[in-house]
């Protein structure tokens, strides 16, 4: 204690220890009365008895909150992160006086395991979700391949028209089927373009790594699956038929439609 005061208060210390007299009253120290004990440690002469009130009478605080501005640890334990502005909605998620499916969403998921004669196989959902009032269109699909999704597409479009803009992530069945409607709009334009889209038809893929931008259709799945998921219970197995009514309930209990605003992108 006493070297601190000796390299604090020089000239107070000095002044106390070989003077004998109060410190000049440019001092900060002035108003206190300070004095030397046996031991030559400086002490307040008024209101000695507390002590907190002297800590702060030395300006000590102005002194943590210096000491605390320069630690860089301080400094990141207090840090509080901003959050960030939300990004203005796409016009997909807005459009108005537009007709369901004009704008959608696709997204596989699955396997679910259906019973056909004494074995088992995989079966997987195809789900499309309209991006303006979220209503959804289900198709079972029997393989990953790319064909298998195309003729999901096909039945969609049959049963809720072309859409003007299809997104999807950048799974390989999905940019195969993009690449085969391209090619085949090319060559039968006249039957392709009436049952499955047409030329003005638009697929869009989200970045790679970037799941969040589809959290509009990846909410409906999970709607989907809870709708579904009382059907597997105590692991029951539904044959091909089963599994085609099943999800064409889940799909009515979800058609009702709303609106939800996102921060996660589409």
């Amino acid at each position: 204690m006493r070297m601190v005061q000796w390299q604090v208060f020089p000239e107070e210390m000095v002044t106390l220890e070989r003077y004998r007299s109060h410190p000049d009253k440019s001092s900060s120290l002035y108003e206190l009365s300070p004095t030397l004990d046996e031991y030559g440690v400086m002490l307040g002469g008024l209101e000695l008895h507390l002590m907190h009130r002297l800590t702060l009478n030395i300006r000590l605080r102005a002194v943590v909150r210096q000491v605390a501005a320069a630690c860089q640890w301080c400094i990141v334990k207090k840090a509080t992160p901003k959050v960030p502005r939300m990004a203005p909605l796409p016009v997909v998620r807005l459009s108005s006086f537009t007709r369901p499916f004009t704008y959608t969403g696709i997204d596989l998921f699955g396997p679910l395991l259906v019973k056909v004669g004494r074995s088992v196989a995989k079966r997987w959902i195809c789900l499309f979700t309209c991006l303006t009032i979220r209503a959804v269109h289900v198709e079972v699909v029997p393989t990953l391949t790319t064909s298998s999704c195309v003729k999901s597409i096909r039945q969609f479009v049959c049963r809720r028209g072309s859409p003007a803009e299809i997104y999807s992530d950048n799974g390989t069945n999905f940019q195969g089927a993009e690449r085969l409607l391209r090619e085949q709009l090319t060559n039968i334009q006249n039957e392709l373009a009436e049952t499955f889209t047409n030329s003005h038809t638009k697929w869009v893929f989200i970045p790679p790594a970037a799941p969040h931008m589809g959290g509009a259709w990846e909410r409906m799945v999970r709607s989907i699956k809870s709708a579904m998921q009382i059907a597997y219970n105590n692991n029951q197995k539904l044959d091909d038929e089963g599994l085609q009514t099943m999800v064409i309930e889940a799909e009515r209990n979800r058609q009702q439609p709303t609106f939800h605003i996102s921060s996660t992108g589409l």
